[in-house]
Protein backbone atom coordinates (compact mmCIF):
# COMPACT_ATOMS: atom_id res chain seq x y z
CA UNK A 1 0.00 0.00 0.00
CA UNK A 2 3.04 1.91 0.66
CA UNK A 3 4.36 1.79 -2.69
CA UNK A 4 1.50 2.37 -4.59
CA UNK A 5 0.84 5.57 -2.70
CA UNK A 6 3.96 7.12 -3.70
CA UNK A 7 3.91 5.75 -7.22
CA UNK A 8 0.23 7.35 -6.96
CA UNK A 9 1.84 10.81 -5.31
CA UNK A 10 4.78 10.80 -7.63
CA UNK A 11 2.17 10.37 -10.86
CA UNK A 12 0.07 13.00 -9.72
CA UNK A 13 3.26 15.66 -9.25
CA UNK A 14 4.29 14.67 -12.89
CA UNK A 15 1.18 15.58 -14.21
CA UNK A 16 0.81 18.68 -12.36
CA UNK A 17 4.42 19.67 -13.41
CA UNK A 18 2.79 19.41 -16.94
CA UNK A 19 0.09 21.51 -16.14
CA UNK A 20 1.55 23.87 -15.31
CA UNK A 21 5.44 24.21 -16.94
CA UNK A 22 5.62 27.22 -19.09
CA UNK A 23 5.14 26.51 -22.89
CA UNK A 24 7.66 27.52 -25.07
CA UNK A 25 6.42 29.93 -28.14
CA UNK A 26 6.77 29.50 -31.34
CA UNK A 27 8.90 31.89 -33.10
CA UNK A 28 6.87 34.76 -35.24
CA UNK A 29 7.50 34.03 -38.80
CA UNK A 30 9.48 36.43 -40.67
CA UNK A 31 8.32 39.67 -42.12
CA UNK A 32 9.88 41.62 -45.08
CA UNK A 33 9.21 45.28 -45.47
CA UNK A 34 10.07 45.88 -49.56
CA UNK A 35 10.14 49.07 -50.88
CA UNK A 36 11.44 51.01 -53.83
CA UNK A 37 11.22 54.14 -55.53
CA UNK A 38 10.28 55.87 -57.77
CA UNK A 39 6.95 53.67 -56.89
CA UNK A 40 4.46 53.13 -59.64
CA UNK A 41 2.83 54.64 -61.35
CA UNK A 42 5.80 56.68 -62.35
CA UNK A 43 8.67 55.58 -64.42
CA UNK A 44 12.17 54.68 -64.35
CA UNK A 45 13.68 56.83 -67.16
CA UNK A 46 14.57 54.08 -70.21
CA UNK A 47 17.32 53.75 -70.58
CA UNK A 48 20.07 54.94 -67.93
CA UNK A 49 17.35 56.02 -64.98
CA UNK A 50 18.49 54.50 -61.59
CA UNK A 51 15.83 52.19 -58.92
CA UNK A 52 16.64 52.84 -55.02
CA UNK A 53 15.54 49.34 -53.62
CA UNK A 54 15.56 48.62 -49.92
CA UNK A 55 14.47 46.09 -47.26
CA UNK A 56 14.50 45.33 -43.78
CA UNK A 57 13.59 41.81 -42.31
CA UNK A 58 11.93 41.10 -39.20
CA UNK A 59 12.86 37.80 -37.47
CA UNK A 60 13.16 35.43 -35.09
CA UNK A 61 15.10 32.10 -36.29
CA UNK A 62 18.25 32.25 -37.11
CA UNK A 63 19.10 33.80 -41.07
CA UNK A 64 20.72 31.23 -43.35
CA UNK A 65 20.63 33.59 -46.31
CA UNK A 66 18.43 36.20 -47.96
CA UNK A 67 18.01 36.01 -52.10
CA UNK A 68 17.22 38.88 -54.37
CA UNK A 69 15.98 39.19 -57.87
CA UNK A 70 14.76 41.52 -60.54
CA UNK A 71 12.84 39.75 -63.03
CA UNK A 72 12.08 41.73 -66.71
CA UNK A 73 8.18 42.20 -67.71
CA UNK A 74 7.61 38.84 -68.58
CA UNK A 75 8.80 37.48 -65.23
CA UNK A 76 10.88 34.64 -67.06
CA UNK A 77 14.21 36.45 -67.23
CA UNK A 78 16.38 37.65 -63.93
CA UNK A 79 17.89 40.61 -64.95
CA UNK A 80 19.92 41.15 -61.50
CA UNK A 81 20.47 38.25 -58.88
CA UNK A 82 22.21 38.27 -55.60
CA UNK A 83 22.64 36.04 -52.42
CA UNK A 84 23.01 37.60 -48.98
CA UNK A 85 24.98 34.58 -46.55
CA UNK A 86 23.45 34.98 -42.41
CA UNK A 87 22.98 38.67 -41.34
CA UNK A 88 24.44 40.20 -44.42
CA UNK A 89 21.01 40.65 -46.01
CA UNK A 90 18.65 41.76 -43.07
CA UNK A 91 18.85 45.18 -43.97
CA UNK A 92 19.64 46.49 -47.55
CA UNK A 93 19.69 49.83 -49.68
CA UNK A 94 20.89 49.01 -53.38
CA UNK A 95 20.37 50.27 -56.89
CA UNK A 96 19.55 49.31 -59.93
CA UNK A 97 20.29 51.34 -63.28
CA UNK A 98 17.96 50.58 -66.48
CA UNK A 99 20.37 49.21 -69.00
CA UNK A 100 20.48 50.01 -72.84
CA UNK A 101 17.87 47.91 -74.68
CA UNK A 102 15.74 47.77 -72.22
CA UNK A 103 12.04 47.36 -72.76
CA UNK A 104 9.59 49.73 -71.27
CA UNK A 105 7.09 47.55 -69.14
CA UNK A 106 6.11 46.54 -65.41
CA UNK A 107 9.05 44.76 -63.75
CA UNK A 108 9.71 42.84 -60.20
CA UNK A 109 11.45 42.54 -57.23
CA UNK A 110 11.13 39.67 -55.28
CA UNK A 111 12.98 38.76 -51.92
CA UNK A 112 13.69 35.24 -50.11
CA UNK A 113 14.20 35.25 -46.16
CA UNK A 114 16.06 31.64 -45.30
CA UNK A 115 16.30 30.54 -42.31
CA UNK A 116 17.88 27.44 -40.96
CA UNK A 117 14.57 26.85 -38.53
CA UNK A 118 11.88 27.24 -41.21
CA UNK A 119 13.84 26.98 -44.72
CA UNK A 120 11.87 29.82 -47.16
CA UNK A 121 10.22 31.43 -44.34
CA UNK A 122 9.15 34.93 -45.77
CA UNK A 123 8.43 36.34 -49.23
CA UNK A 124 7.37 39.91 -50.77
CA UNK A 125 7.54 41.63 -53.80
CA UNK A 126 7.21 44.88 -55.51
CA UNK A 127 6.60 45.84 -59.17
CA UNK A 128 7.94 49.12 -60.75
CA UNK A 129 7.55 50.70 -64.29
CA UNK A 130 10.49 51.40 -66.61
CA UNK A 131 9.35 53.85 -69.94
CA UNK A 132 11.06 55.73 -72.59
CA UNK A 133 8.73 59.05 -72.56
CA UNK A 134 6.15 60.89 -69.52
CA UNK A 135 3.72 62.56 -69.94
CA UNK A 136 0.73 64.52 -66.90
CA UNK A 137 -2.58 63.78 -66.16
CA UNK A 138 -4.20 66.30 -64.09
CA UNK A 139 -7.97 66.64 -62.24
CA UNK A 140 -9.91 69.56 -60.89
CA UNK A 141 -13.15 68.62 -58.11
CA UNK A 142 -15.77 70.54 -57.98
CA UNK A 143 -18.90 70.94 -56.16
CA UNK A 144 -22.45 72.14 -56.86
CA UNK A 145 -22.90 74.75 -54.88
CA UNK A 146 -26.09 76.42 -55.79
CA UNK A 147 -27.24 72.89 -56.86
CA UNK A 148 -28.16 74.23 -60.59
CA UNK A 149 -26.41 71.10 -62.40
CA UNK A 150 -23.95 73.37 -64.19
CA UNK A 151 -20.53 74.48 -63.14
CA UNK A 152 -20.17 77.92 -62.96
CA UNK A 153 -17.48 80.51 -61.76
CA UNK A 154 -19.53 80.33 -58.02
CA UNK A 155 -18.72 76.95 -57.80
CA UNK A 156 -16.24 75.87 -55.19
CA UNK A 157 -13.00 73.35 -55.31
CA UNK A 158 -13.39 70.11 -53.27
CA UNK A 159 -9.78 69.71 -50.57
CA UNK A 160 -9.27 66.44 -49.86
CA UNK A 161 -11.43 64.52 -51.69
CA UNK A 162 -9.74 61.09 -53.51
CA UNK A 163 -9.49 61.00 -57.41
CA UNK A 164 -7.97 57.62 -58.95
CA UNK A 165 -6.28 56.69 -61.89
CA UNK A 166 -5.75 53.12 -63.55
CA UNK A 167 -2.59 52.49 -65.42
CA UNK A 168 -1.99 50.58 -68.67
CA UNK A 169 -1.41 47.63 -66.65
CA UNK A 170 -4.38 47.61 -64.87
CA UNK A 171 -2.71 48.72 -61.49
CA UNK A 172 -4.90 51.54 -59.71
CA UNK A 173 -3.75 54.58 -57.55
CA UNK A 174 -5.20 57.11 -55.45
CA UNK A 175 -4.57 60.64 -54.15
CA UNK A 176 -6.37 63.61 -52.51
CA UNK A 177 -6.91 66.70 -54.33
CA UNK A 178 -4.69 69.88 -52.91
CA UNK A 179 -6.28 73.25 -51.21
CA UNK A 180 -7.35 74.12 -54.91
CA UNK A 181 -9.29 70.47 -55.50
CA UNK A 182 -6.51 69.40 -58.06
CA UNK A 183 -4.60 66.54 -58.41
CA UNK A 184 -1.48 65.65 -60.59
CA UNK A 185 0.55 62.72 -61.67
CA UNK A 186 3.66 63.33 -63.21
CA UNK A 187 6.13 60.91 -64.91
CA UNK A 188 3.32 58.70 -66.30
CA UNK A 189 4.18 56.32 -69.23
CA UNK A 190 2.70 57.09 -72.28
CA UNK A 191 -0.58 54.91 -72.57
CA UNK A 192 -4.27 54.60 -72.05
CA UNK A 193 -5.21 55.46 -68.43
CA UNK A 194 -8.72 55.59 -67.12
CA UNK A 195 -9.07 58.66 -64.21
CA UNK A 196 -12.20 58.37 -61.90
CA UNK A 197 -13.58 59.44 -58.64
CA UNK A 198 -14.70 56.91 -56.19
CA UNK A 199 -18.32 56.27 -55.66
CA UNK A 200 -18.94 58.70 -52.02
CA UNK A 201 -22.33 58.24 -50.22
CA UNK A 202 -23.60 61.08 -50.53
CA UNK A 203 -22.64 62.84 -53.61
CA UNK A 204 -24.03 62.75 -57.10
CA UNK A 205 -21.95 63.04 -60.40
CA UNK A 206 -23.20 65.63 -62.29
CA UNK A 207 -20.11 65.46 -64.92
CA UNK A 208 -19.14 61.95 -65.95
CA UNK A 209 -17.44 59.98 -63.00
CA UNK A 210 -15.04 58.14 -65.32
CA UNK A 211 -13.43 59.49 -67.80
CA UNK A 212 -10.64 57.39 -70.23
CA UNK A 213 -7.48 59.86 -71.50
CA UNK A 214 -4.54 59.00 -73.56
CA UNK A 215 -1.07 60.51 -72.99
CA UNK A 216 1.60 60.15 -75.98
CA UNK A 217 4.70 62.26 -77.37
CA UNK A 218 1.68 64.58 -79.50
CA UNK A 219 -0.20 64.78 -76.52
CA UNK A 220 1.64 64.65 -73.34
CA UNK A 221 -0.76 66.11 -70.76
CA UNK A 222 -4.43 65.45 -70.15
CA UNK A 223 -6.73 67.28 -68.11
CA UNK A 224 -10.06 66.36 -66.20
CA UNK A 225 -12.78 67.70 -64.79
CA UNK A 226 -15.32 66.20 -61.78
CA UNK A 227 -18.67 68.05 -60.85
CA UNK A 228 -20.39 66.32 -58.33
CA UNK A 229 -23.29 67.51 -56.15
CA UNK A 230 -23.97 67.22 -52.46
CA UNK A 231 -27.21 65.56 -51.66
CA UNK A 232 -27.11 67.19 -48.05
CA UNK A 233 -27.16 70.53 -49.63
CA UNK A 234 -29.54 70.63 -52.11
CA UNK A 235 -32.76 69.11 -50.15
CA UNK A 236 -35.59 70.48 -48.85
CA UNK A 237 -39.19 69.97 -48.10
CA UNK A 238 -41.65 68.66 -50.71
CA UNK A 239 -44.76 68.58 -50.22
CA UNK A 240 -46.94 65.94 -51.87
CA UNK A 241 -50.31 66.56 -50.63
CA UNK A 242 -50.58 66.06 -47.42
CA UNK A 243 -47.49 64.34 -46.37
CA UNK A 244 -43.75 66.13 -46.70
CA UNK A 245 -40.66 64.50 -47.97
CA UNK A 246 -37.37 65.39 -47.41
CA UNK A 247 -35.66 65.03 -51.31
CA UNK A 248 -34.49 67.36 -53.93
CA UNK A 249 -35.83 69.95 -55.97
CA UNK A 250 -36.27 67.72 -59.32
CA UNK A 251 -37.17 64.25 -57.48
CA UNK A 252 -40.17 66.47 -56.27
CA UNK A 253 -40.97 68.28 -59.47
CA UNK A 254 -41.39 64.23 -60.90
CA UNK A 255 -43.07 63.31 -57.80
CA UNK A 256 -45.38 66.19 -59.08
CA UNK A 257 -45.09 67.80 -55.52
CA UNK A 258 -44.24 70.90 -54.38
CA UNK A 259 -40.91 72.13 -53.70
CA UNK A 260 -40.11 74.13 -50.49
CA UNK A 261 -36.80 75.19 -51.53
CA UNK A 262 -33.13 74.05 -50.10
CA UNK A 263 -32.81 73.60 -46.46
CA UNK A 264 -36.33 73.26 -45.53
CA UNK A 265 -37.68 71.05 -43.05
CA UNK A 266 -40.29 68.67 -42.86
CA UNK A 267 -40.97 69.00 -39.05
CA UNK A 268 -42.94 70.61 -38.49
CA UNK A 269 -45.16 69.38 -40.74
CA UNK A 270 -45.74 72.54 -43.71
CA UNK A 271 -47.98 70.91 -45.84
CA UNK A 272 -51.00 71.04 -44.45
CA UNK A 273 -51.36 74.96 -44.42
CA UNK A 274 -50.30 74.86 -48.03
CA UNK A 275 -52.55 71.95 -49.69
CA UNK A 276 -55.44 73.37 -51.49
CA UNK A 277 -58.99 72.85 -50.63
CA UNK A 278 -59.32 72.44 -54.13
CA UNK A 279 -57.25 70.48 -56.83
CA UNK A 280 -57.68 73.42 -59.40
CA UNK A 281 -55.85 75.92 -57.36
CA UNK A 282 -52.49 73.74 -56.82
CA UNK A 283 -50.88 74.88 -59.53
CA UNK A 284 -51.35 78.40 -58.39
CA UNK A 285 -49.41 77.57 -54.98
CA UNK A 286 -47.13 75.72 -57.25
CA UNK A 287 -46.37 78.91 -58.74
CA UNK A 288 -45.22 80.50 -55.63
CA UNK A 289 -42.44 78.13 -54.87
CA UNK A 290 -41.00 78.09 -58.37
Amino acid sequence: MKRSTGLATILALFAVALITWPAIADPMEATISLGRDPEPPFCVDNPGGTLDIDWNIEHETTPNYVLYQLWDPTQTVVLEEETYPGNTGITVSRQWTVPAGAVDGKYWVRVEYWSFEAGNEANAEVTFYVCNGTGTICATKYVDADCDGELTGQDPVVPDFWICIETPYGDEFCLQTNDDGVVCWEGLQFGDYTVFEPEVPGWIPIYPASVDVVIDETTPTADVTFFNLFVDDCVGACCIGHDCYIMMEQECIDSDGLFLGIGTVCEPNPCDELTPAQDASWGEIKAIYR
